[in-house]
């Protein structure tokens, strides 16, 4: 696949990626980049993993969050970065952050189950 030296590259290069969950919401139906690119990424060695809504309004804000956090554990990564001044300042591990957030997105997601 032509993402591979891509990821490759970024892993060298210390480039991290983010999930968007704005998909959820809207076509394609799921957060992207898709778990395959997200696995490859892992293996590339890819250092940093965020997950963001993409949210442009208030009501958007965290929508998809849960699924994108079940996409990134599927994909086996274990853990996210946290960014203070836009630089890596610790990490939080995904069940840490998928427990956190069940109570709160069990509505908000009750049509999607990554």
């Amino acid at each position: 696949h032509r993402i591979r030296p891509v990821l490759e590259a970024m892993g060298l290069r210390g480039v991290g990626m983010e999930v968007n969950t704005s998909g959820v919401m809207q076509l394609p139906g799921s957060p992207y980049p898709d778990g395959q690119i997200l696995a490859w990424a892992r293996e590339s060695e890819v250092p940093f993993l965020t997950v963001g809504s993409d949210s442009h309004a208030p009501v958007h804000f965290g929508q998809g969050i849960l699924a994108g956090l079940r996409l990134a554990a599927g994909a086996g990564w274990q853990s996210l970065t946290t960014f203070e001044g836009r630089r890596p300042a610790g990490s939080i591990p995904i069940s840490e952050a998928t427990s956190a957030l069940l109570p709160a997105q069990q509505d908000s997601e009750s049509g999607y189950d990554a």
